[in-house]
């Protein structure tokens, strides 16, 4: 507990500027109370003229103090330059005789005691003393928080004076907070359209095997034989080049899809060309805590060859829904359904194809420019209605025509990946690379076994 004795500021010529009267007051007063009364008596220690030899008719305060947070540890001493110049109190105005003044302080414990003129400064109060003597200067109160945490990162001059990979490195560490991966966990499915409108360009590639039925409904091939390729086909594997752009954020985007397509056929041979460039917008129903719905609708125009196979040859829309459930900051819970609706195509002989799919991402290592993403997502599709060609065999011979069967099946496609995060965001935005890999769980699928990669510039 602290002592309240009397205190007393005496000059050098020995006048007081606290009497006893005003001492009994300080004694009757709480912590704060005495530390400003204290600051009040001590506040003027220091005066001296601008010039040898010339009197003083002002002061001006040449160092400033912190705030009164600051001031309960310890009390700073204020010095003063006088100038002649100034309208300002006379050092006789306020108990003090020219020249230097010295403060003593008596009976205050060591923890109040002001500092005299040849402590050093506190770490708390850096004193910023005037550039010309005589000259008024705005007052510049800073305060230097002594509990802050000292960064271990080093000075980042200038971001421009960094190399990509000087960058990286800067930004790739740990402090304990959350990274870069939660703030793009939600978008990191590469199968299942993700429900968050967003800026962003993808660069995505899939290599798929072992198509069997390619005319399928007309979802990939125009009719065998019809508009599509001239003869039935065993096998297609074939490679898939997409270039996909969203503009918009907040409720609403819009999606433009240009794909490309190269094909290794056994029977009909190898070929290539522009796919079916789609249209989609996007338009958020519901944006909750936890839930967010989507819907979208995607119009396939016809831009592609039907006789090469690298498009079906009509035009299609596909109306659908995207959910997406928030299961925690770090894991996020997916899934779309949409249904494949053929305009202008084969009569009886295409189809209608549903897409369901259900999928997790999840936040498995980050850092402020890092983070790592595992997904798994299963796309399921069931096709109703339309016809499909099968081979004929006369001996090891496939006959050009092949037979008509329903193309009413259902299968699945389980497709597990992961998602590489790769920051700080430049600009192009933060750049994502999705690596996913997976299989059929029928032969009557659009392939057996897919392969893809992505590349994402989010914005």
């Amino acid at each position: 507990m602290l002592s309240h004795s009397p205190t007393v500021c005496r000059t050098s010529s020995g006048s007081s500027t606290v009497s006893d009267e005003t001492a009994k007051g300080i004694r009757r007063r709480g912590l704060y109370q005495t530390v400003l009364a204290t600051l009040l008596a001590t506040v003027f220690t220091h005066s001296a003229p601008t010039q040898a030899g010339e009197g003083t008719s002002g002061l001006r305060p040449n160092v400033e103090f912190t705030t009164i947070r600051d001031l309960v540890p310890r009390t700073r001493t204020v010095i003063f330059d006088v100038a002649e110049d100034e309208d300002l109190p006379a050092v006789s105005d306020i108990g003090l005789s020219g020249g230097q003044q010295e403060s003593e302080s008596v009976g205050l414990p060591p923890r109040l005691m002001p500092p005299g003129p040849d402590l050093p400064p506190s770490p708390e109060f850096q004193p910023i003393p005037s550039p010309e003597p005589g000259v008024w200067h705005e007052p510049q109160m800073y305060t230097v928080d002594p509990y802050a945490e000292e960064v271990s990162l080093p000075f980042l001059a200038c971001d421009d004076e960094m190399s990509p990979l000087e960058r990286f490195h800067y930004f790739n560490q740990t402090n304990g907070d959350v990274g870069i991966g939660h703030e793009r966990v939600m978008f990191a499915t590469m199968a299942i359209e993700p429900s968050q409108p967003s800026n962003n360009v993808r660069l995505a590639y899939a290599s798929s095997f072992g198509l069997q039925t390619p005319d399928r409904a007309e979802y990939l091939w125009a009719k065998i034989g019809g508009s599509g390729p001239k003869f039935a086909e065993t096998n297609v594997d074939y490679q898939d080049f997409r270039f996909t752009m969203e503009a918009g954020q907040g409720r609403f985007s819009f999606i433009t899809e240009v794909p490309m397509r190269v094909l290794s056929s056994e029977i009909n041979g190898q070929s290539s060309g522009l796919g079916n460039i789609s249209l989609t917008p996007k338009v958020v129903l519901v944006d909750g805590q936890r839930w967010q719905i989507s819907q979208v609708f995607r119009t396939a125009l016809a831009t592609g060859s039907a006789f090469a196979g690298s498009s079906n040859g009509h035009l299609a829309l596909e109306p659908g829904l995207l959910m997406r459930y928030r299961w925690s900051c770090s894991t996020y819970l997916h899934s779309q359904f949409k249904y494949w609706i053929p305009l202008a195509s084969t009569a009886n002989f295409s189809g209608y194809v549903g897409t369901y799919g259900a999928g997790i991402s999840h936040v498995w290592y980050e850092t402020d420019s890092f983070a790592i993403l595992p997904i798994l997502e299963i796309m399921g599709y069931s096709v109703n209605g339309g016809q499909t060609t099968l081979p004929v065999y006369a001996g090891n011979t496939v006959l050009p025509a092949g037979k008509l069967a329903s193309a009413s099946t259902n299968f699945a496609n389980i497709l597990p990946g992961v998602r590489f995060v790769l920051g700080p965001e430049g600009d192009l935005g933060i750049c994502e690379i999705g690596i996913s890999g997976g299989f059929c769980t029928s032969n009557t699928g659009w392939y057996q076994q897919q392969v893809g990669v992505e590349l994402k510039w989010s914005y």
